[in-house]
């Protein structure tokens, strides 16, 4: 079931009319709400109601069907809410796209800027852009000649709060307790700028630099390496593995026939070109600001789209009153 947005754009069942007389298609399990004539209902309002948590828990509360839940028009129809005067719907709806506006500007500077970080990364990443002052011959080398692997074990040093797993998403995170295994004997040491990475997924990105003072340990399962500073910095291998070059090696490398492996073996294969560490290290720091650029302006969006719905539950539920 769907609605008619702010914008008019209408989504809904097969050969429906909405308001501007077209004929407008769509799949035969969706289907369309308007409001009925002569109520005094703002489509804008409606549209923002269907967005809200009580919404949503009316539909779930009162979905059928046991593997794939279905809702009715008779679920939708039985929702009950306050309704204000239709001057005062329409200055609520008016207030909330504003903030959705708002957001849709901020999705855009995001946007620019990683479009922005990924042309700096594949110009500063490869040599085709240098640095003022930099002019020293790049080295060619491969990822063994400049890391090591470690099989470091844990043998009783940390407790089982240590214990991280990694994540595409978020990187290195605590290991939930269901998951855990019997032992954390072997369990592997990950130092501070060290990487982690699970065999089976690195080749959708799963691997993290961990980046605390103390310690932590990850699955025996798992791979950990780490660089050699005087020759590769881990800063600049963190800004690497973000690479297509990086992406394109994982994706042919590694061994399996069901499910492909990585393992260092596989890994140390890939070939770098290689600046000094000075310029590794500058490279680094423009890449580093531009990725505090970035999670300063994703936390504004989250905290804005966090007020634009503390907002919507006081408008919405009649709580704060809006003058019309």
């Amino acid at each position: 079931m769907t609605c008619q947005t702010p914008d008019g754009e209408i989504l809904g069942i097969p050969g429906a009319i909405p308001n501007d007389g077209e004929v407008y298609l769509h799949n035969q399990r969706m289907g369309l709400v308007l409001p009925k004539q002569g109520t005094e209902i703002d489509t804008g309002f409606l549209f923002y109601l269907f967005c809200t948590k009580a919404f949503n828990k009316h539909l779930v509360e009162r979905a059928t069907g046991t593997k794939v839940k279905h809702t009715s028009p008779s679920t939708i129809e039985s929702f009950v809410f306050p309704r204000p005067p239709l001057p005062e719907q329409r200055k609520i709806a008016n207030i909330l796209s504003t903030w959705d506006e708002a957001l849709e500007k901020l999705d855009a500077l995001i946007a620019a800027k990683e479009r922005r970080k990924k042309a700096l990364m594949q110009q500063l990443l490869t040599g085709q852009r240098r640095l003022p002052g930099c002019r020293t011959k790049w080295a060619h080398v491969h990822l063994k000649d400049v890391a090591n692997e470690s099989m470091r074990r844990n043998r009783t040093k940390l407790d089982r709060a240590r214990l991280y797993a990694v994540t595409k998403a978020e990187g290195m995170v605590p290991m939930r307790e269901q998951v855990q295994g019997a032992t954390i004997d072997r369990c592997k040491i990950v130092e501070q700028g060290w990487f982690a990475y699970n065999p089976m997924r690195i080749n959708i990105g799963s691997i993290a630099r961990w980046m605390e003072a103390a310690p932590v340990m990850v699955s025996p399962d798992y791979v950990v390496f780490h660089t050699d500073e005087r020759r590769l910095l881990s800063d600049y291998l963190n800004h690497v593995r973000r690479t297509a070059l990086w992406s394109s090696f994982v994706g042919g490398a590694g061994n399996g026939s069901v499910r492909v492996r990585i393992w260092f073996d596989d890994l140390g294969h890939l070939k770098l070109h290689l600046p000094p560490v000075s310029e590794q290290r500058a490279i680094a720091d423009v890449l580093d600001t531009v990725d505090v650029e970035l999670r300063f302006l994703r936390n504004q969006r989250t905290a804005l789209d966090q007020q634009k719905r503390g907002l919507m539950q006081q408008l919405l539920t009649g709580k704060v009153r809006v003058p019309a």
